[in-house]
C-alpha cells in the first residue's frame, strides 16, 4: 500500500483555487473541528 501524505495548504491559496474551480472544499484548517485528529 503506497504511504499516505498530508500536505498543509495556505488558506489564501484555497480560497483563490476555489474562485477558479467549484469542486474545490473551502474548508477552516485553523478552527478545531470534528476533523481534527488532535481532538480526538
Amino acid at each position: 500500500m503506497p504511504e499516505l501524505k498530508f500536505y498543509e495548504v495556505d488558506a489564501d491559496y484555497i480560497d483563490y483555487l476555489s474562485k477558479i474551480d467549484s469542486k474545490v472544499p473551502k474548508i477552516d484548517y485553523s478552527a478545531k473541528s470534528a476533523h481534527d485528529k488532535a481532538a480526538h
